[in-house]
């Protein structure tokens, strides 16, 4: 028994030893928490720390596995979302007030505004070309029509150029990368199937091109057209009053301005004027000497202004004189105006002025006022303008106006408002024009009560028909410059 007693005392230690081995063995979470103390490796027989250390040692299917290397990651790029781009794009919106969405490519459909980047898409119309192509939100254009158009004007200045065949592209900036977009060309639909206003947007477009070329062509035109001329020729006559009279106290040197009361028409149709009434005249006065009963004055015409004309330079004189007292007041063949001593030259006294040399008017057509194919002179029995003269083939002649009838009123004024002058002046307007007059016939005028009877008459015709068909005269200076 003494010699047994050593190694049950073994025994029992290495039992007591497994024994709070297993006690303290850990178990989850807890076995890393709380390691369980060990004893200390002097006080423990050699066969129970040999037990320990088995017992330390981890089971084969507990063992954990090693983890493989995983390979290198490639760099990655994050790609915005489309939310995230349009806070993007309202930020950078808000952060730049001076970049304000414009209307670059409102005819597809898209709301723009001008990025360093390029034109930015801020908003589409649901339906719009610009949706069909592909855009989107927060694409920045580049390239419209296979052409740069990074701002407003650039997309201005490449809508102009749609193709014929109506088919859109494009380059856009989408992310980091560019994106090539394309439309498709719109399918026609026949005139007779949509309204006047249902235009397509290549049609609009080309409308606007069409329109853009057109006034181009015109306004070139204008510019390279020759100077339309007139000649009025050496020897034309006409009245001219002075509106302040001419003094008595005049001297060589001063310069008398005067009007004419009449008017001086393109040729024998009376269809043109070419001097209206109301054109001013200059006068100089080169003598005013003579014998001690009489006043010799001698007047040289030197300048002239049209009514909404130019100016022009002439010579003319005058050879005659009327108003007043003719007994008076006389001409010489020379064109000196002879008055008493001491006595001037009232405004009611006219002048008929000469041209000594063809004076040449260089007017835009719109210059030459038209007629409706009669002339007029003053009436000594009774208010009004009598008709002297009718042209045929015009207006007047195919209403059946004729000599000796008597105006009474002019687009509802009444004919004794207008002197001579004026009556002329409104006789004329725009070529083409419509005129209403008051017209008493010949035959009503030795009744008792004459009745006007209204006559509607167009300016500047040629009446091929009775049923009223005109032609426009030709300007009066086409035959002039063929001769």
């Amino acid at each position: 028994m003494t010699s047994q007693r050593p190694i049950l005392l073994s025994g029992l230690l290495t039992l007591a030893a497994l024994a709070s081995v297993q006690a303290a063995a850990p178990s989850g979470k807890d076995s890393q928490a709380q390691p369980a103390a060990a004893q200390p490796a002097a006080d423990k027989p050699a066969a129970a720390k040999r037990h320990q250390k088995a017992a330390d040692l981890p089971k084969p299917a507990a063992k954990a596995a090693k983890p493989k290397p995983k390979p290198a990651k490639r760099p990655t790029v994050k790609v915005p979302t489309p939310e995230e781009r349009r806070e993007t794009a309202a930020q950078a919106r808000a952060t730049t007030p001076s970049h304000q969405p414009m209307a670059g490519l409102s005819l597809l459909g898209a709301l723009t505004a001008e990025r360093p980047s390029g034109l930015e898409v801020l908003a589409l119309v649901p339906g719009s070309e610009a949706e069909s192509m592909g855009m989107t939100p927060g694409d920045h254009l580049t390239y419209l029509f296979a052409s740069p158009s990074r701002t407003q004007a650039h997309a201005a200045e490449r809508m102009k150029t749609l193709p014929a065949e109506g088919r859109l592209s494009a380059v856009v900036v989408r992310g980091l990368g560019t994106q090539p977009l394309s439309g498709k060309p719109q399918a026609f639909v026949p005139a007779v199937l949509r309204g006047p206003d249902e235009l397509s947007t290549h049609e609009m477009l080309l409308k606007e091109k069409r329109l853009a070329r057109a006034q181009a062509d015109a306004d070139a035109a204008v510019r390279n057209a020759e100077p339309q001329e007139f000649k009025i020729a050496a020897g034309q006559s006409l009245w001219i009053h002075f509106p302040k009279g001419i003094p008595s106290s005049a001297g060589p040197g001063d310069v008398l301005q005067g009007e004419a009361t009449t008017a001086v028409c393109t040729d024998q149709s009376l269809d043109y004027l070419s001097l209206p009434p109301k054109t001013v005249f200059w006068a100089k006065v080169l003598d005013s000497h003579g014998p001690a009963q009489t006043n010799n004055l001698r007047l040289f015409f030197f300048k002239m202004r049209l009514p909404g004309g130019s100016f022009y330079p002439l010579a003319g004189r005058v050879v005659d004189i009327s108003g007043g007292d003719g007994r008076l007041v006389k001409v010489t063949p020379g064109g000196t105006i002879v008055t008493p001593n001491d006595t001037g030259l009232d405004s009611d006294l006219k002048v008929k002025l000469e041209l000594l040399q063809p004076v040449t008017l260089v007017e835009p057509p719109s210059f030459y006022s038209t007629g409706v194919g009669l002339w007029i002179k003053t009436r000594e029995d009774g208010p009004g303008f009598k008709i002297s003269h009718i042209i045929p083939g015009r207006s007047a002649a195919a209403a059946g106006l004729q000599p000796g009838d008597v105006i009474m009123s002019i687009d509802g004024a009444k004919a004794s408002t207008f002197d001579f002058a004026g009556a002329v002046s409104a006789l004329y307007g725009k070529q083409e024009s419509g005129l209403k007059l008051g017209v008493v016939r010949l035959a009503e005028l030795e009744s008792a009560k004459p009745k006007a009877e209204t006559i509607i008459l167009k300016r500047g015709v040629t009446m091929t028909s009775a049923e009223g068909e005109s032609v426009p005269l030709p300007p009066p200076y086409a035959e002039k410059r063929a001769q």
